[in-house]
């Protein structure tokens, strides 16, 4: 996928922070082999990412002002994959732990974004605690087209991979490491939804039920 159809929201600058001894890169594999920021453009970063800014990318409701490359350009046959990690509860996922998205306001910009006719289908994947109660809001009338991945069910945490031990945190969840290595398993093969699900859903693993939704008839 070309960087001009990716628009990348990052709240925080890990890569840049002072704890960490390899300025500018950030690994997602003990072994700190493959820099997940080598040739990466971020959109969005620090302050810019709110519930705000992300709500008016998806529905374009943007300013005048805002440069193309911070634009979903996108039309009534796009197929749109929207991914989203962090914390989160019971129909919420959390912004710069200050502020929430919520279900009903997925639900409403999904919604809006069908009839502005900005997506043909969308594939929804979403990595936090509760996860799959973000979808509790949506329904095919409303959000046709859509199919939605939890990392986890109602009551549910969702647990990290591993700790980078030069900054002290944890840098990827498990089932984004699933993710991660679902793809480099299949890289050249092609895989469906099913496939998908099926190749990440490890509860052992992930310690947690994936859960989806689908707004397909």
């Amino acid at each position: 996928v070309h960087d001009d159809n990716i628009v990348l929201m990052l709240a925080d600058d890990m890569p840049n922070n002072v704890r960490n001894v390899e300025t500018g890169k950030m690994y997602g594999e003990r072994s700190r082999v493959n820099d997940l920021y080598k040739d990466v453009q971020v959109d969005y970063n620090g302050r810019d990412v709110t519930v705000e800014t992300f709500l008016q990318v998806l529905s374009g409701r943007h300013s005048p002002s805002t440069p193309p490359g911070r634009r979903l350009h996108t039309t009534p046959t796009s197929n749109v994959l929207i991914y989203l990690t962090g914390h989160g509860g019971s129909e919420f996922l959390k912004f710069q732990d200050s502020t929430e998205v919520s279900s009903q306001d997925l639900s409403l910009v999904f919604s809006e974004m069908n009839l502005l006719q900005r997506y043909g289908r969308i594939l929804l994947i979403v990595d936090t605690c509760q996860a799959g109660t973000l979808s509790d809001s949506f329904t095919v009338s409303s959000v046709p087209n859509l199919f939605f991945i939890g990392s986890s069910s109602k009551d549910e945490n969702s647990y990290a991979h591993h700790t980078d031990s030069y900054l002290g945190v944890a840098v990827i969840d498990r089932y984004t490491r699933a993710i991660l290595e679902f793809f480099q398993r299949r890289f050249e093969r092609e895989s469906t939804v099913k496939d998908f699900i099926e190749g990440t859903d490890d509860e052992k693993k992930l310690r947690a039920r994936v859960s989806w939704w689908s707004g397909f008839e």
